[in-house]
């Protein structure tokens, strides 16, 4: 079980907190981290280190309170050669273990996906542990497609870009727009691109979930060479 004990803010307790974990590069650091938050007067949730590299918060009260704690860890780690990842609250203390369990993954994720970064915010990353997880269930031989090996031939051959341009169309959902913008190109460069990937895959015709499986199959591509 985890302490309840909250520091005393005067202020009316009828409104259930949350919980919310830190995890730290190291166990030595997030002692010191912890230390710190104690010792800051404008921070007023509980703080709770843990045996291992975790601290619990409890107490943490919307969106402010995270705000503040996000910028007492950024002022902390910009002195120490070390990385932290700040949660999201947790309203059950029954959910806390898998929680944190999750947080646990997401940070070995994030290092390995950001590892100039020293502070991480769990929200970054909800996508590429979506695509972890979908990449672990499927299995090698789950997301062969065609198509792409296709679309990969040929940008060998013209070198139009039709691969990128197909994953930010996707990513972008299929808006021509934000996808000029995500590539840094004019619309008018796009169309053409668009227009050739509609031949090839008939994307006009496809369904929200046709679109979501050729993404998820280029996203986990593009982990697997991230991990080479």
């Amino acid at each position: 079980m985890y302490q309840k004990n909250r520091k005393n803010t005067g202020n009316d307790q009828t409104c259930q907190p949350d919980y919310l974990w830190i995890l730290v590069s190291d166990t030595s650091l997030a002692a010191r981290l912890a230390g710190k938050l104690e010792e800051t007067k404008e921070f007023s949730s509980v703080v709770e280190k843990q045996k291992d590299n975790s601290i619990l918060i409890t107490n943490i009260r919307g969106k402010e309170d995270r705000a503040l704690l996000i910028r007492l860890c950024k002022e902390f780690i910009y002195d120490y050669d070390g990385k932290i990842l700040v949660g999201n609250g947790v309203k059950a203390e029954q959910n806390l273990s898998e929680n944190k369990r999750l947080q646990q993954e997401v940070f070995e994720l994030a290092r390995d996906r950001a590892p100039r970064k020293h502070l991480y915010l769990i929200e970054e990353y909800y996508h590429e542990l979506a695509i972890s997880y979908i990449s672990r269930k499927v299995g090698e031989n789950g997301f062969k497609l065609k198509e792409l090996e296709q679309i990969r031939c040929e940008d060998e051959e013209t070198g139009r870009n039709l691969y990128e341009t197909l994953y930010w169309y996707l990513r972008m959902k299929r808006n021509v727009s934000q996808t000029a913008a995500k590539l840094k190109i004019h619309r008018n460069t796009l169309l053409p691109r668009l227009t050739r990937l509609n031949d090839m895959l008939d994307l006009d015709n496809r369904d929200g979930a046709e679109c979501e499986k050729l993404l998820v199959a280029m996203e986990i591509e593009r982990m697997k060479k991230s991990d080479e």
